[in-house]
């Protein structure tokens, strides 16, 4: 499906709706209860919402209309609807933003609590069976159909926005609060997210765009033998484009720009504790330390010919689990034994059949 530049997205159940930057709306998925069957004449379109199965948009005279399944009376829209400047919609349920601060909502999903929606709200969004908004104070509330109480947390907020058990409130320093279930970790928001200017809370996830970078990935440690190659990679969101300069020990390492870095370990020394930092016109974020362990080649004794066969010797180190590998080539080799970790332990003597004296033998860490 090729689409001309979208403003907004919204989605349902197996189908899709974009709000074009010309005012016009596409939709494509699932058609079976006519979700992708987008009115003519339409007029400018300023806002789109999707829930289960039908959607609604907002037009720029501050009206609202809408398509899909009628199933719960979610196209039940109030008779003479008007000056509307927000709209949201989830499952068997749809709610509109008046331009006086007043909620209405329509749907068999709607919760109903005593005293109505409230009004002097400047933000809505629907939940599965809630709805959660914030007034003019900057105070975010749900309701639930028990009542409609304050939000823990959800003070100088700007927006929200309700998935299927939780949500998710935008505050006015650029931080996000959460409510309600966090069985996914939807709730889990980063410890270094900040920055942002948009939150959405989808069916059991959560998004948040930002300007400043975020680390979604840090570079994990890694142990590698003397003489081998080491990779580290980072993985980091936020408005492009990114730079990405990495560091060793603190100290900064030349022409080392890129999210993944490629190192050589030839010695003990090459190893280190290494980051990178993450940057764009909005700010920068340091990831978190990866240490850089390497680890002395095992030199074997031996071999010593015995009646038994051939004994190795691994002498007694502080060594990672690792294995034992044998090769009649030097080029293809072939696992011979795993070798447990060897912290505390006397030298390890292995022995081997006498057929095998004319191989070649390494030990190798994972």
């Amino acid at each position: 499906y090729v689409l001309g530049r979208a403003r907004s997205v919204s989605a349902g159940i197996g189908f899709s709706v974009a709000l074009l930057q010309d005012g016009s709306v596409a939709a494509w998925g699932d058609n079976r209860q006519a979700q992708t069957q987008v009115p003519t004449n339409l007029g400018p379109i300023v806002a789109i919402a999707s829930g289960s199965a039908h959607t609604l948009v907002l037009r720029r005279d501050g009206t609202v209309t809408g398509w899909g399944s009628p199933v719960g009376r979610v196209l039940n829209i109030p008779v003479g609807l008007s000056n509307v400047v927000a709209i949201s919609a989830n499952g068997l349920a749809s709610v509109a933003l008046r331009e006086n601060g007043e909620m209405v909502g329509w749907g068999a999903e709607l919760p109903n609590p005593p005293g109505g929606f409230g009004v002097n709200l400047t933000s809505i969004a629907m939940g599965q069976r809630f709805v959660v908004a914030v007034d003019r104070t900057g105070q975010a509330m749900m309701w639930d159909g028990v009542g409609r109480r304050s939000w823990t947390g959800g003070t100088n907020a700007l927006s929200v926005s309700a998935g299927s058990a939780h949500a998710l409130a935008l505050r006015s320093d650029g931080t996000v609060v959460g409510l309600g279930s966090n069985l996914s970790g939807q709730l889990n928001t980063p410890t270094d997210l900040s920055e942002v200017v948009a939150v959405f809370a989808g069916g059991d996830g959560s998004l948040a765009a930002t300007r400043k970078p975020v680390v979604v990935a840090q570079p994990v440690a890694r142990s590698v033998a003397a003489g081998g190659e080491v990779q580290l990679a980072v993985r980091a969101v936020g408005v492009g484009p990114l730079a990405f300069q990495w560091f060793k020990n603190g100290q900064l390492l030349p022409d080392e720009t890129n999210s993944i870095l490629h190192r050589t370990v030839l010695a003990v020394a090459d190893g280190g504790s290494f980051g990178v930092r993450i940057t764009n016109s909005f700010g920068s974020v340091a990831s978190a330390s990866a240490p850089v362990t390497v680890l002395e080649p095992v030199r074997f004794r031996g071999p010593i010919v015995k009646p038994s066969g051939l004994e190795i010797v691994i002498p007694h180190s502080d060594l990672p689990a690792g294995s034992l590998w044998e090769s009649t080539d030097l080029i293809h080799w072939t696992l011979s034994m795993p070798i447990p970790a060897m912290s505390n332990l006397p030298d390890l003597h292995l022995v081997l059949e006498r057929s095998r004296t004319n191989n070649f033998y390494r030990f190798q860490i994972p």
